[in-house]
């Protein structure tokens, strides 16, 4: 995982976790269990296809490393719906989607730097 994009997407999280704590607290809450849950899936997924392509992994290892990889998004949307008063669901899913508006951010910022 490409360092800048992990910190870019650090950054944001805690920048609009630290604005919003103000407004409402469930949904800092929220963004930061979101983005933990993004950066643990992609952090599996990159050791999961490095393992892949060095080893060729059997296609069964393949689909249990998948299951365990979305188990932890729906943990994290489950615990949201579970105590919503502590937890936004909200706040989750956009620190879900806080990595990959980092990516897309950054991919756009190379290719016009082209």
């Amino acid at each position: 995982m490409d360092k800048r994009i992990r910190g870019l997407s650090v950054s944001i999280t805690i920048v609009l976790s630290i604005i919003f704590a103000f407004i409402n607290k469930a949904i800092s809450a929220g963004m930061i269990l979101g983005c933990l849950a993004s950066m643990t899936y992609i952090h599996l997924l990159t050791v999961n296809m490095d393992e892949t392509i060095n080893k060729q992994q059997s296609s069964g290892k393949m689909v249990i490393s998948k299951l365990f990889r979305l188990s932890i998004i729906i943990i994290s949307m489950l615990i949201a719906m579970v105590i919503p008063e502590k937890v936004n669901i909200f706040g989750v899913f956009f620190g879900l989607m806080i990595f990959k508006l980092s990516l897309l951010f950054l991919a756009i910022k190379r290719k016009e730097g082209e």
